[in-house]
């Protein structure tokens, strides 16, 4: 092997494992903590978990919008997020 595959095998084994979806690795998991997917090696159970929820949402649905359910998924996580901050502002006190 030359020195540039050498060097190629030498980072790969070095660096840790990415998830190709969300780049979540062994020290910065996804939240909860995730595993690595026992089906496809480049993926985490959180992404994999996603894209089989997906891939039967396109599979079932009348005509599937893929940016019409991220948007509607940022809604979701937005209205979260304030309803949590609204939370945290009534309990202490926020007056």
């Amino acid at each position: 092997m030359n020195s540039i595959g050498e060097n190629i095998v030498a980072r790969k084994r070095n660096e840790q494992r990415k998830c190709q979806v969300c780049s979540c690795t062994e020290t910065t998991p996804c939240n909860p903590p995730c595993a690595w997917s026992d089906i496809d090696a480049g993926l985490c159970t959180t992404c994999e978990e996603a894209a089989n929820a997906v891939a039967i949402w396109i599979a079932e649905s009348h005509q599937p919008d893929t940016a019409a359910l991220l948007k509607q998924a940022r809604v979701i996580l937005l209205d979260a997020a304030l309803a949590e901050a609204l939370k945290a502002y009534g309990a202490g006190g926020g007056q």
